[in-house]
């Protein structure tokens, strides 16, 4: 579920007990900001969705907007985060939606 502050909600569905993060970071995105911030606003919705889908569809829990990234808790390790960095991955134009090739991706269990 989505909720109005861009995270899954609610907060009580969040994983507990020993969890894996996952945080993501765009590179580049402060030269693509200071060069096109109306383009880069429009970018990076497209970018949260496709994020949020791939997070949520493996059962993730979004509990923050870092601006050009995310940070999600998954209730299980490897295979949920797998999961959801491949759909995030293959997902049509995903690197063209912000005009970068790179992400960074870190997962911490």
């Amino acid at each position: 579920m989505w909720h109005s502050a861009g995270v899954s909600a609610p907060a009580a569905a969040a994983p507990s007990g020993v969890v894996t993060f996952l945080f993501t970071d765009v590179e580049g995105s402060t030269r693509r900001w200071e060069a096109d911030a109306e383009g880069m606003r429009k970018a990076l919705a497209a970018h949260d969705e496709v994020l949020r889908k791939a997070i949520e569809e493996h059962g993730g829990w979004l509990f923050k907007h870092t601006g050009d990234g995310v940070c999600a808790a998954f209730a299980s390790p490897g295979s949920a985060v797998r999961k959801a960095l491949a759909t995030a991955r293959t997902a049509p134009g995903h690197g063209r939606l912000i005009g970068v090739d790179k992400w960074r991706i870190a997962r911490h269990h």
